[in-house]
């Protein structure tokens, strides 16, 4: 299980689910937080929210336990590899 694979497609993961990610700051994905002001930083490979109510931070791997509820990381890594066949 190479957990580098997916690392680079956290742009593509959000974008599957309708999010519409660009680079640099958005609307925060966090299900939990209500954001009228767009507050999370994304880079190729990170997010950070810089909301004092919400902080969330992580990788590809933080945004599936986040959006889809997968909590181990082999699951998480199965379900990647799973989407991005079907997609790609």
């Amino acid at each position: 299980m190479d957990l580098e694979k997916y690392k680079p497609r956290l742009f593509d993961y959000l974008k599957s689910k309708k999010l519409n990610p660009v680079l640099g700051v958005n609307t925060c994905f966090n299900p939990a937080h209500e954001d009228k002001n767009p507050s999370c930083l994304l880079t190729a490979n990170f997010f950070h929210c810089y909301s004092g109510t919400c902080g969330i931070t992580g990788d590809i791997y933080d945004a599936v336990r986040i959006l889809e509820g997968i909590e181990g990381i082999k699951e998480q890594y199965l379900f990647l590899e799973k989407l991005f066949k079907e997609v790609g």
